[in-house]
């Protein structure tokens, strides 16, 4: 400060070298803008010189009402009921939230939570806007984030196949009863445990259970076969923890 004031040109010509602490603009969504190179993405959460600061809530606001006008236009009552509510305040959890796996559903939840605080607005539209809300949010940020959303989807398809792994391997330690460890493929034990007994069927369904990142899979012998829900059930399952793992350190499993 000292060296600052007493420069011959004023202080604001002082060149410092000493770091600046700043909070980041969403910064989960900022280490996807930067590693999908996504320009949009890096004008909303301030990774592109611009002369004013961005703020990506308020962007991803004027899509979603964007929207609400053209669904009230079109006579959808809960977008009329909108009108007036959506604030910044009512998406922001949301969207922060999203890079860390929030679903369709947790972002309901903390979209009523908003909308139940604001004494004006009708409670029995509590659900359905804020199911409205939530999904008119989570495609703003799409919209805007392109090459991140494209990422995490990536991230999905990738923490399926390592469940997949996951689960053989299982499966494996619990018929042949050896220590995986002994592969020298793993550094850290965490594998999924087994329900006894387990099946096997030429028609294999995937049931799934679990919370967090601990997630049982097994075939189910009392499944139908023709239930198409199974696979969209573990990609939802799995997206809650997993696919946000670079960001959360929630790797369950290390490989060298």
């Amino acid at each position: 400060m000292t060296a600052a004031l007493r420069h011959p040109d004023g202080p604001e010509k002082y060149a410092s070298g000493y770091p600046v602490h700043q909070d980041g603009s969403c910064n989960g969504l900022q280490h996807y803008a930067a590693l999908g190179r996504d320009r949009s993405g890096a004008e909303s959460v301030n990774l592109t010189d611009r002369e004013r600061p961005q703020d990506v809530y308020a962007d991803v606001v004027e899509l979603v009402e964007h929207q609400r006008k053209a669904d009230a236009a079109q006579g959808l009552a809960v977008a009329k009921i909108l009108e007036g509510f959506i604030l910044r305040k009512v998406i922001k959890q949301s969207v922060m939230t999203t890079v860390y796996g929030v679903t369709q559903y947790g972002a309901k939840l903390q979209i009523q939570r908003q909308l139940r605080d604001m004494e004006s607005f009708p409670v029995d539209y509590l659900g359905p806007a804020a199911t409205y809300l939530a999904k008119l949010t989570l495609s703003s940020i799409g919209k805007i984030f392109t090459s991140s959303t494209e990422i995490q989807n990536w991230f999905d398809e990738v923490c399926l196949l390592l469940h997949s792994v996951y689960y053989f391997l299982s499966i494996i330690i619990h018929i042949f009863e050896f220590d995986i460890a002994a592969l020298g493929l793993i550094s850290r034990q965490s594998l999924l445990p087994i329900p006894k007994p387990f099946q096997l069927k030429l028609i294999l369904n995937w049931t799934t259970y679990g919370n967090n990142c601990d997630h049982y899979a097994f075939y189910d012998e009392a499944g139908d076969d023709d239930d198409d829900d199974d696979d969209s059930n573990l990609r939802s399952k799995l997206n809650e923890q997993n696919s946000p793992m670079f960001l959360s350190s929630n790797g369950e499993i290390d490989f060298h």
